[in-house]
């Protein structure tokens, strides 16, 4: 496994989080990544908090680099714009603090595929953040997330509505900041950790 650099994510640590309960994708999004899932499950969560709506905000920085992806997440979320950013490609210390001050980050499995991780698994892990994986792969981010105290996997929108109710009241009740990381789980997938690993299987196999 890759994983991530450890002193990258230093000046990110404690950050405080956004004003608005605040969820983010970071990466590209495929034909074969059924956003559509998420996307029906935050809007149920939009109604369900009509009052709070204006707490509410989903993030897709860089995404208006891919026209026709942008272009479909703005149909499947019309009418609810106003609780939708997107920027085109910036910097990556930018990202690193956008998800950094974020209340969830959003990860979506490729549909009938596995073994496709994506490099922002590590980062998210980086961050220490409550990461929701919808929907699942039940492979390799599922086998990352599950053991992961602040992993959620939803594989319907009635799943995904769940872990969404559950975060938002805690943040109107002003408890977010207490969903604290297993930073111990989440060690294991530095860079150094993976190395001495590798070094070990090759250790192992020239005996």
């Amino acid at each position: 496994l890759n994983g991530f650099v450890k002193s990258d994510f230093v000046p990110y640590n404690n950050l405080p989080l956004a004003p608005q309960f605040t969820i983010v994708y970071n990466g590209m999004l495929y034909p074969s990544q059924n956003i559509k899932v998420f996307l029906d499950a935050f809007k149920q969560l939009a109604d369900q908090f009509a009052e709070h709506q204006q707490q509410l905000r989903l993030k897709f920085p860089g995404i208006l680099f891919l026209k026709d992806v942008a272009k479909y997440v703005r149909e499947q979320l019309k009418g609810y714009e106003h609780l939708l950013e997107m920027t085109e490609r910036i910097p990556r210390q930018e990202v690193l603090n956008i998800q950094a001050s974020a209340h969830l980050l959003l990860m979506v499995a490729h549909t009938g595929s596995k073994g496709i991780p994506s490099s922002k698994i590590y980062e998210y892990l980086a961050l220490g953040k409550p990461v929701l994986i919808c929907p699942g792969d039940d492979d390799i981010l599922d086998q990352t997330f599950q053991p992961y105290n602040l992993g959620y996997i939803a594989n319907t929108p009635a799943e995904a509505f769940e872990v969404l109710q559950k975060l938002f009241e805690q943040f109107l009740q002003g408890e977010s900041a207490l969903n604290r990381p297993d930073t111990a789980y989440s060690a294991q997938f530095s860079r150094e950790i993976q190395v001495e690993k590798l070094a070990g299987l090759l250790d192992e196999m020239s005996l």
